[in-house]
């Protein structure tokens, strides 16, 4: 019977977690609604549609919709000059493996031939070495050259 007691205990604060969670996520998400900029116009007072501050205010407005907009084609062409470096850099390291596995695939067959002559080992020449991968230049960090444009505007 206590056994009974306990698991309909669990079930109820179960179910009490669920509405918890659904609650407030119906609360976050009221309180964190985005608010529409045409409404901060007014401010919550009546406004002289033809009067100067009101022009100014929407103008203000529309300029920072413009830099917002610029700012974002700014950043897509970043991202896009990004993935096309990225895609040239994959390309030479494709490059760089295959030279490798040439130069590899040489270097065994010397080394039969010297082993089939009898020279010591010491006198085979070294495996060759892979290059390092090539990295993304620095000037492709999209998120420094945001910063930096920032502070250059200002």
């Amino acid at each position: 019977a206590r056994d009974l007691i306990i698991e309909g205990a669990h079930a109820q604060l179960v179910l009490q977690n669920l509405h918890l969670q659904k609650a407030n996520q119906a609360l976050n998400k009221q309180e964190n609604k985005k608010k529409n900029d045409r409404a901060l116009l007014f401010a919550g007072r009546a406004q002289v549609l033809t009067s100067q501050e009101f022009r100014a205010k929407v103008a203000e407005q529309n300029a920072a919709r413009e830099a917002a907009a610029a700012e974002k084609a700014k950043k897509a062409d970043a991202r896009l000059a990004k993935k096309n470096a990225m895609v040239l850099i994959e390309e030479e390291w494709a490059r760089i493996k295959h030279d490798h596995e040439q130069a590899v695939k040489a270097w065994e067959i010397e080394c039969q031939k010297l082993k089939d002559e009898n020279v010591p080992k010491r006198s085979w020449p070294p495996k060759p070495r892979r290059a390092r991968k090539p990295k993304l230049p620095t000037s492709f960090d999209v998120g420094e050259d945001d910063d930096d444009d920032v502070e250059d505007d200002d």
